[in-house]
C-alpha cells in the first residue's frame, strides 16, 4: 500500500507501529456532514433530563440492548431509538423482560432525524466500535447532551468527560443524571473543511505517485 488514510487516532498509531504502508499516513475528520441539508435544529436540554435519543442501525455493535437495559436504572426516563435492523425483536424483547415497553421507542426507518434530535435532552451511545461517528457529530451540532462509549472515534470528537465504559452501567447512569455541559464545536467536521482538506490530500499522493514513476 502506497498510503493510508483514517479517521481515528487509534488507527493512525496502528498503521504507524505496524508500517502498513510504503508512504504517509493521513488522518482526516470524517467524509463530512453537510449541515445546512441537516437541518438540525437547536435543542433546549432540560435538567436533569428526561429524553435520551439514538440514531442508528439497531445492531449488535451499536449495542442498543445496553441503553435499553440501563433505561431501568434511570426512572421518569425515556428512551428514543431511531432506526431499524436486525436487533430490533432481541431489544424489543429485553424492554418487555424489564417493564420498559412504555419508556422505549423505536421509529423505525425516517427521514425526519431533526426533529427526533430536538425533541430529546441527552444523545447516547454504547457503540462497540465506531471510525468516526457522524451521528454523534450531528448530535453536538445540535446541543444536546452526549453520552458516549469510550471507544475509539468517539475518543476523537468528544471530550472525556463525556465518555463512560462499557464495562460499568453505573458509570453511564451516573453521566446521563449529571452530563457534561458544554459547547461542541463542529465546524471542523463541515463538508467543506473536511472536502478541502481531503482534496489536498488526493492530490499530494497523486503528486507523489506522478514523481515516482516519472524516476522509474
Amino acid at each position: 500500500t502506497d498510503h493510508i488514510v483514517v479517521m481515528n487516532q487509534e488507527d493512525e498509531i496502528i498503521a504507524n507501529d505496524n508500517g502498513l504502508c510504503l508512504g504517509k499516513i493521513y488522518k482526516i475528520d470524517g467524509m463530512g456532514v453537510d449541515f445546512s441539508k441537516k437541518k438540525i435544529e437547536a435543542s433546549n436540554p432540560s435538567y436533569p433530563p428526561r429524553k435520551l435519543v439514538y440514531v442508528g442501525e439497531l445492531s449488535e455493535r451499536k449495542n442498543q440492548i445496553f441503553l435499553v437495559k440501563a433505561l431501568r436504572l434511570l426512572p421518569n426516563i425515556s428512551l428514543t431509538l431511531v432506526g431499524d435492523g436486525g436487533e430490533r425483536k432481541r431489544i424489543e424483547k429485553c424492554a418487555k423482560k424489564y417493564h420498559l415497553e412504555e419508556r422505549l421507542h423505536i421509529t423505525g426507518f425516517t427521514k425526519n432525524v431533526g426533529e427526533c434530535l430536538k425533541n430529546a435532552d441527552t444523545y447516547v451511545s454504547a457503540s462497540k466500535i465506531e471510525g468516526l461517528p457522524f451521528n454523534i457529530v450531528e448530535a453536538m451540532a445540535s446541543g444536546l447532551n452526549i453520552v458516549a462509549s469510550d471507544i475509539k472515534g468517539q475518543r476523537d470528537v468528544l471530550p472525556k468527560e463525556c465518555l463512560f465504559s462499557l464495562e460499568s452501567e453505573e458509570d453511564f447512569v451516573s453521566l446521563v443524571k449529571n452530563p457534561y455541559k458544554c459547547q461542541f464545536d463542529t465546524a471542523k467536521f463541515s463538508l467543506d473543511n473536511v472536502l478541502n482538506k481531503n482534496i489536498q490530500i488526493y492530490y499530494e499522493c497523486a503528486q507523489v505517485q506522478k514523481h515516482l514513476a516519472e524516476n522509474l
